[in-house]
Formats: C-alpha cells, structure tokens, sequence
C-alpha cells in the first residue's frame, strides 16, 4: 500500500522543527473517485497568446487553438522535427519526447515548440497526446506561456492512476505559475484545478496576507511552498514570509489543503529598490 508524507510541527526552544510520520493512506491518483470510462478530455482555461492566424493575442479560443493541433498517426512520426501546432506564426520544435509502459492507459507523447507571432513576444507551448486512441490520438492537455515549460515529470505510474506534471513560469516579474497537471485513472484523462485553492489557502493565512503566484509544487510529498504577500505589496515583491503547505487531490480531482505552516518575516525599515548603474529599468 502506498503512502503519503505528513508534517507534525512542533516548537521547540522557538525553533520550527519538521517531524516526518509515515501513515497508511491512498495514493494521489487512487484519492480520486473512478468514473465510468469516457472519451473527452476534461480542459483548464490555458491561456491563447498565440493563435492560428500567428497574431499575438488575437481573441481565439481555447477550442480553436486545440482544433488546429495536428493528431494524426503521421504527424506523430514527425514529433521531433515538425510543430503540430498548426498557426501562421514561426514556430521551432525545442523538445519532444515519450512517457512509455504506463500501467493506466497508452503511452503518451509531448512536444514542447517555441512560437514567434507576428506582432508579439516569443511564447512556448506544451502538448500531450495518448497514443493508440481511434481514429487519431488523444489530446491530453495543451497550454502556452510567454515564461518557460518544463518536460513532463511522472510523479505516479500504478495501476490505481497515472499522475504527470508539467512545471510551467508566465512571463513578467510577476513570474506566476503556468504548471500543468494531468491524471489518468479508470474514467479517462482529467486536468486537476491548480487555482481554486488558492482561495482556500488565503482564507487559512491571518489577515493582511495571502498567496498570489509562485508557488513551488512538489506533487511526489503533496507539498508546496509560496512567497506571502502582504495586501499593499506590489505583485514583484512579497514581503509577507513563506508559507509551507500540504495538500491532496480531493475526490473531484482538485487540490485540498490539509496544513499550512506560516513562516512571519517581519521588516525591520522600508523596502528600497536600487537599481544597478546603468540599468534600463
């Protein structure tokens, strides 16, 4: 039986120590109810920064950049040297790849491509298919930034469910998340909500500070970590501390929260920014 890491805090002598306790639980991909088997494949919002046409930002949707994705068996044998995606804009194959022997469904192939729009900044974009799907392969999951895509990570591959991860950064000093999450179990491919909890997490934190972006997941110990923010912080700079989380996937699919362990940082003056000599900013 597998099973998951959970974090006993204890104080002691004012220092946060971290006790690890090992208890008998499900494992992420089992925690989701089956559903009867379905074809569709469940869609998060992705942002479209690049559309078909290869303008930047034009107003296409979601549905209209995944139908001009090429799935058929022949583009799949072009993977590493051709873009699937099929838009007007320049576009560069920078990885490719196969997650092979999965114990739930066919195996799974990605590619990560680098567009150029026409009137626009760069912006990668990230793809998974299932292959073996009638008659073409299966749409996992696609979504672009104008940050970076990491390659996909299998955090679980049992029979109870296959868990990938895609590390995802938006583009900006913001530096969000752009993260992908797809699980497969009995009931077929789902996309897990990343935002949503969120709120949950904010509504834990004490007043005067919440989570905005950033967040650092790590979906093998059902963890995360984030910088805090206090209210009037701008979105460059948290100033709030970090904040240590423990979360699970619900039986909807999403991530619950379980814990939070909120580390203070409390200012000693006013924050300045200095920038170097000769700097544009």
């Amino acid at each position: 039986m597998s099973i998951f890491l959970h974090r006993m805090i204890e104080l002691t002598a004012g220092t946060l120590s971290l006790v690890l306790a090992f208890v008998p639980a499900l494992s992420p991909a089992a925690a989701v109810q089956p559903a009867p088997e379905r074809a569709e494949v469940e869609t998060g919002p992705p942002t479209v920064s690049v559309c078909p046409n290869g303008a930047y930002e034009s107003g296409c949707t979601v549905a209209e950049m995944e139908a001009a994705i090429a799935r058929t068996p022949a583009a799949m044998v072009l993977l590493s040297k051709q873009c699937l995606f099929e838009t007007e804009a320049r576009c560069w194959v920078q990885a490719s790849g196969t997650i092979s022997s999965l114990e739930r469904g066919r195996p799974v192939v990605w590619q990560l491509t680098l567009l150029s729009p026409i009137d626009g900044p760069a912006v990668q974009m990230i793809a998974l298919f299932e292959l073996g799907g009638s008659p073409r392969p299966a749409l996992i999951a696609a979504a672009q930034t104008e940050g970076w895509f990491g390659p996909p990570d299998i955090v679980q591959n049992s029979d109870d469910g296959v868990l990938i991860h895609v590390p995802g950064v938006t583009g900006g000093n913001g530096a969000g998340n752009a993260d992908v999450l797809v699980l497969r179990t009995r009931g077929g491919w789902a996309k897990p909500d990343l935002e949503s909890w969120y709120d949950a997490v904010n509504a834990m934190l004490p007043d005067g500070f919440e989570i905005r972006s950033r967040v650092n997941f790590n979906f093998r110990e059902m963890h995360a970590s984030s910088p805090v923010w206090r209210t009037d912080d701008g979105n460059c700079c948290a100033t709030g501390g970090v904040v240590q989380i423990d979360f699970a996937l619900g039986q909807g699919g999403g991530l619950t929260v379980d814990r939070i362990a909120f580390d203070e940082t409390k200012p000693v003056g006013r924050t300045m920014y200095i920038d170097a000599k000769g700097s544009d900013r």
